[in-house]
C-alpha cells in the first residue's frame, strides 16, 4: 500500500482536529517520526559497514604486501653482508650481489612475490624490496616498497681496555667471582668468575638499547678475545659470554675448554660439560683442548656443539696444549624465523602476519686463531702488535674484523654451518636491559689471563619508509 504525502497530511490533520483523537494523533506522529529516524539510521549503518569491510580488506592486503617486501629484505641482507664481510665485488658478473639480486623477482607458492632492486655506491648498498600481492583473475593488486640501506664498511669496533683498574671498573662488572687489570691484561682471581659489560649509561661503550631499537628489535654483534691459560691447568672453560642476563643466570658461551678426571667426574666444571653423546662417549674427552659453544639457562649448562682442537685450527701446539693468546671470535646475528618463501613463522612453525607472534633465532658463527707470525703475509696477530707492521690487506692487527683472517670452527655436529638456536633472545631487551656481553672462566686455579676484548655492533639494515601503493 502506498500513501501520498498529501493524504498523510489529511490523516494527521483529521486526528488533530478531533479532540477525542488528539492524544492518538500525537502518538501516531511519534511512531511515524521514529520509523523515519530508524530507517535513516539503518541506511547509514549499511554504508558504514560496507565502508568498514572495504577498509579492512585494503589494510590486510597492504600489510601482507609490506611483509612480502620485508621478507625480500631479510632474504637479501645476509647475502649482502656476507659479500661485504669477505671483501667481495658487488659487480662481479658471476658471484656479485648485483648480478644475483638486482631486478630479480622471487615468486611464492601462492603466486605472491617480492622483487629486488639493488645498487651500490661504496661503501653503501641500497636495496629496494617490492612486495607484490596477486589475487587471481580479479586483477586486484597491492604492492609495497621498503628501502634498506646497508653500510658495507667494516666496523672499527670498540676495544675494552684492561690498562688499569679504572678501565675494568668502568667497563665490566662482576656477576660472580673476581678479576683485576694488571700489566695491560685481565687477570682472573677466582675459579668461578663471570664479568658483564656495563654498557648501560656508558659514554664509551655502544648503546646496545639504541642499536636494538634501530634494527627492528633485533640485536646482533661480533666479539673477540685472546686467552692465555696456564698449560698446567687441568680443567677449565674460559671465553666470551653473550645474551648474558645475570638476573636469570642465563647466557651463551664460546670457550676454550679442557676436562680432567676419570669417567663422569667433572671436578671443578659444571656437570653439563661431562655430557655424553648418543653413543655414550664423553663430548669433551679428558685431557684434550676443545672449542665449545654452550648455553646456560637458569644455571644449567648444555653443550650446543664442540670440536676437539686440531693443529689446523692454529690454537694448539705439538703437545696438544692451548697456545698463549689464542683468539676466540663469535658473530651473533639475530633474525626472525621464516620459511623457504620468506614468510614469518610463529613458535609453532605456522605462517603469521602478526609482528608480535614472529619467532626469533640466533645465527651463531664461530672462529679461532692462534699467534702464528712465521709468515708476514699470513697471520701476524700477536697481542702486542699495535699498529700492524705489515700491509693490512695481508695480515691482521691486534683487533681485526675481517673474518677471512680467522679459521672457521668446523663443528663436530653442525660442520662449517652456523649454529642456530632460539633459547635466549633479545625480545625484551629494551625493558630488561641485561649485561648481554661478558667474559667467563670456570675451572681450576692457575694463571688465567684475557686481553684484546672487543665488540662491533651490527648496525643492521636501516629500513626506509619507501612508498605503499594500493591499486584496485
Amino acid at each position: 500500500m502506498r500513501i501520498a504525502v498529501r493524504d498523510l497530511h489529511k490523516i494527521i490533520n483529521g486526528f488533530i482536529g478531533d479532540p477525542v483523537c488528539n492524544q492518538r494523533g500525537s502518538i501516531l506522529i511519534g511512531v511515524i517520526v521514529t520509523m523515519v529516524v530508524v530507517a535513516t539510521l539503518g541506511t547509514a549503518m549499511v554504508t558504514l559497514t560496507t565502508t568498514s569491510t572495504y577498509t579492512h580488506v585494503g589494510a590486510f592486503d597492504a600489510a601482507k604486501a609490506y611483509y612480502l617486501a620485508e621478507a625480500g629484505g631479510r632474504y637479501a641482507i645476509p647475502i649482502i653482508r656476507q659479500e661485504a664481510l669477505n671483501g667481495g665485488d658487488p659487480f662481479d658478473p658471476a658471484t656479485g650481489t648485483i648480478a644475483r639480486l638486482n631486478g630479480k623477482t622471487f615468486t611464492m607458492t601462492d603466486g605472491d612475490m617480492f622483487r629486488l632492486v639493488l645498487s651500490y655506491a661504496a661503501p653503501t648498498y641500497t636495496l629496494e624490496s617490492f612486495g607484490l600481492l596477486r589475487q587471481g583473475a580479479n586483477a586486484f593488486e597491492a604492492s609495497r616498497k621498503v628501502t634498506f640501506v646497508i653500510n658495507a664498511s667494516v666496523a672499527p669496533g670498540v676495544a675494552i681496555a684492561f690498562d688499569n683498574t679504572s678501565d675494568l671498573r668502568d667497563n665490566l662488572g662482576a656477576v660472580a667471582g673476581a678479576a683485576k687489570a694488571t700489566g695491560g691484561k685481565l687477570k682472573i682471581d677466582k675459579d668461578n668468575t663471570e664479568l658483564g659489560l656495563k654498557w648501560d649509561g656508558s659514554a664509551s661503550l655502544p648503546n646496545l638499547a639504541d642499536m636494538w631499537s634501530s634494527n627492528d628489535g633485533l640485536l646482533g654483534y661480533s666479539l673477540q678475545i685472546k686467552a692465555a691459560l696456564n698449560p698446567g691447568i687441568k680443567a677449565y672453560v674460559g671465553g666470551i659470554s653473550f645474551r648474558l642476563d645475570s638476573a636469570t643466570d642465563s647466557s651463551y658461551g664460546f670457550s676454550f675448554a679442557r676436562r680432567s678426571g676419570p669417567g663422569s667426574q667433572c671436578g671443578s666444571l659444571p656437570v653439563g660439560f661431562c655430557a655424553q653423546d648418543g653413543n655414550g662417549n664423553f663430548i669433551i674427552e679428558e685431557g684434550f683442548i676443545y672449542i665449545v659453544l654452550w648455553k646456560k639457562v637458569a644455571g644449567n649448562y648444555t653443550i650446543l656443539d664442540s670440536r676437539k682442537a686440531q693443529t689446523a685450527d692454529g690454537v694448539i701446539d705439538n703437545p696438544g696444549l692451548l697456545k698463549a693468546w689464542s683468539t676466540l671470535v663469535v658473530r651473533v646475528e639475530e633474525r626472525y624465523r621464516t620459511d623457504s618463501d620468506g614468510n614469518y613463522l610463529d613458535i609453532n612453525g605456522q605462517i603469521t602476519t602478526d609482528p608480535a607472534a614472529r619467532t626469533r633465532e640466533n645465527v651463531i658463527t664461530a672462529y679461532v686463531q692462534g699467534q702464528d707470525d712465521t709468515d708476514a703475509k699470513a697471520y701476524k696477530y700477536r697481542r702486542d702488535i699495535n699498529p700492524c707492521d705489515c700491509d693490512t690487506s695481508e695480515c691482521s692487527c691486534t683487533i681485526h674484523w675481517q673474518y677471512g683472517k680467522f679459521n672457521p670452527v668446523n663443528w663436530e655436529g653442525a660442520g662449517l654451518q652456523p649454529i642456530t638456536d632460539s633459547t635466549l633472545t633479545s625480545e625484551d631487551f629494551g625493558v630488561v636491559r641485561p649485561e648481554e656481553i661478558g667474559i667467563h672462566y670456570v675451572g681450576d686455579s692457575g694463571e688465567r689471563f684475557f686481553d684484546d676484548f672487543a665488540i662491533t655492533v651490527d648496525g643492521g639494515a636501516g629500513g626506509g619508509g619507501g612508498n605503499s601503493i594500493l591499486r584496485y
